[in-house]
């Protein structure tokens, strides 16, 4: 949603906040707030209206079209509770009751249905983007030979060694 903390301390997004320390705590509460804004909307309070579950689950199988196509489609289908599909209001509604909200302690947001509808769809990008990289990142973990998790590290003693 925002820059906060680090980037924005340094390039001075909003100024508002100010410079120093005073700005940089400033920054960091802001973020705080919008991580968890966003946090208790899209996973606790609009899936509990309408039951739903907002996890996304990886396909794994079937060609690569079919799985990026499964993760992109996240941002518009979700699950209820039951398994069936429903549109994915927890990710629309949270988002940008999450949105409406900073601008209550971002200074410098632009306000109107225009900024804050470019800001929802920006974080929905994003976070489709997050589900395509859920979707194939064990596959690129594995190409790249980084550890995931459910791998076992090898171990360093033999097979005929005695344990310790």
């Amino acid at each position: 949603m925002q820059r906060t903390t680090r980037g924005g301390q340094a390039e001075n997004h909003d100024p508002g906040f100010g410079q120093g320390a005073e700005g940089y705590a400033k920054r960091f509460g802001a973020g705080l707030a919008d991580q968890a804004s966003s946090e208790f909307f899209k996973d606790f309070a609009y899936p509990t209206i309408f039951s739903e579950d907002p996890r996304y689950y990886r396909l794994a199988g079937g060609g690569g079209g079919k799985r990026l196509f499964h993760a992109a489609g996240h941002m518009f289908i979700a699950h209820r509770e039951d398994g069936t599909h429903m549109f994915n209001f927890s990710e629309w509604l949270g988002t940008s009751s999450a949105v409406a909200l900073s601008n209550v302690y971002h200074p410098d947001n632009k306000r109107g249905f225009s900024p804050a509808a470019q800001r929802v769809g920006y974080s929905v990008l994003a976070d489709s983007g997050f589900d395509v990289l859920r979707e194939f990142w064990p596959e690129i973990a594995r190409k790249l030979k980084l550890p995931f998790r459910g791998q076992q590290k090898p171990s360093s003693q033999g097979s005929n060694s005695p344990p310790n």
